[in-house]
């Protein structure tokens, strides 16, 4: 439906002809003809609350017709001022803006001070009542807190302030207050301190955990979790004093994971358990705990020249294989590498990776590259498993 007001058009769009299901074609309202085009339709095309529908249809009221040739002074003397506006918003005659963003939240507390606030305690006391007073706010929400930013006006209108944030969002007052409590000593109060501002500048969704073995669901504890102490490091040495590994979407095994800073949002995103914990001979996407930084070459016997190796030769040591599952072949990242290169083609990249374990237990991950000669001399140990 098309109309000069938004209201009009909401209205033709859910309970006009074409709402009911008859195939008629868009309604298009020229500006001024709203009145005449809404008369038919119900009053909930108002956007009444039920209360006040329910109380229209017990007075015979079935239209907004009807509705329009009653006293405007009657209808706010019973229903108040709600029908009016609804329409005078269809009628085009009261502005309706829209937001095409719903408004966020406002997660912050404020407060102002009868007395300038000067001492160290004074500042720590209101800093964190203000800290329960957000958490409370947060845990209601079943949000957590990654970044924290605290605003104090001096009586000379100097601001003064401080931020901190975590590795994982938090709703514990007594987390924040210990992360805060590093940062409040570098605040210069001056005279004083007339009222601060404690704001969230970025709010997550807080994931309940079973915190027991009775089944106790409940907010997420610090118990067991390194994000304490990732916080605790990374706010007094700097963000980039601490770093995490993370998956990356990469073929080549040494180039599937980055270092991210310890309080990059990213850091915290749940990810799959690593694939060196699972059984490298029932999963095929197993991976070593322990992968080397350069693949070392080793000499490699094997019965047939594309099979599995039998034994092979590591820093002077022969390893005679027991066990061995493969291939699993890895391509190249084609699109990565430049066109004009001759000697970085595709298939001289391809690798065929076998999971093997010798004689002594040891289990390794090694790979073939598939263009070398079939001499022995194109196998590789990549890493090692635990």
């Amino acid at each position: 439906s098309w109309t000069a007001t938004a209201a009009a058009a909401w209205a033709l769009a859910r309970f006009g002809p074409a709402a009911a299901g008859t195939d008629v074609p868009e309604a298009v309202v020229a500006s001024g003809g709203e009145a005449h085009a809404i008369d038919g339709l119900p009053p909930a095309a108002l956007r009444l609350d039920p209360a006040t529908l329910g109380q229209l249809d017990r007075l015979g009221i079935r239209t907004i017709g009807a509705l329009r040739r009653l006293p405007r002074q009657g209808l706010a003397a019973r229903f108040g001022d709600a029908i009016r506006r609804r329409l005078d918003a269809a009628l085009g005659h009261r502005a309706e803006p829209i937001s095409p963003m719903p408004p966020a939240a406002d997660w912050c507390v404020r407060r102002a001070f009868p007395e300038a606030i000067s001492t160290p305690e004074g500042i720590a006391l209101f800093t964190s009542d203000m800290i329960a007073a957000l958490c409370r706010r947060l845990q209601a929400a079943d949000k957590g807190a990654r970044a924290l930013e605290l605003r104090c006006r001096r009586i000379d209108g100097q601001i003064e302030g401080c931020a901190v944030a975590t590795a994982a969002p938090v709703a514990a007052p007594e987390r924040l207050v210990r992360l805060f409590a590093e940062k409040l000593r570098h605040l210069r109060p001056g005279l004083g301190l007339e009222s601060a501002e404690l704001s969230a500048t970025r709010v997550e969704p807080l994931a309940a955990v079973q915190r027991g073995l009775a089944g106790d669901i409940g907010p997420r504890t610090d118990d067991g979790d390194l994000a304490p102490l990732v916080d605790t490091l990374a706010n007094r040495l700097g963000d980039g004093a601490v770093g995490r590994l993370v998956p990356v979407a990469r073929h080549p095994p040494e180039e599937a994971q980055a270092v991210l800073a310890g309080l990059d949002p990213r850091a915290a995103a749940p990810v799959a358990p690593p694939a060196a914990w699972r059984n490298p001979w029932t999963d095929a996407a197993a991976r070593p705990l322990h992968l080397l930084e350069t693949p070392l070459p080793i000499e490699v016997t094997a019965a047939l020249p594309d099979g599995p190796p039998l034994q092979f030769r590591h820093r002077g040591r022969l390893h005679r294989v027991l066990r061995a599952d493969g291939p699993e072949r890895i391509a190249p990242e084609w699109w990565r590498m430049p066109a004009s290169s001759t000697a970085r083609r595709p298939q001289d990249w391809l690798r065929d990776y076998y999971r093997i374990e010798d004689s002594e237990g040891r289990r390794f991950w090694v790979f073939r590259r598939v263009a070398q000669p079939d001499d022995g001399r194109g196998w590789f140990l990549h890493g090692i498993f635990a």
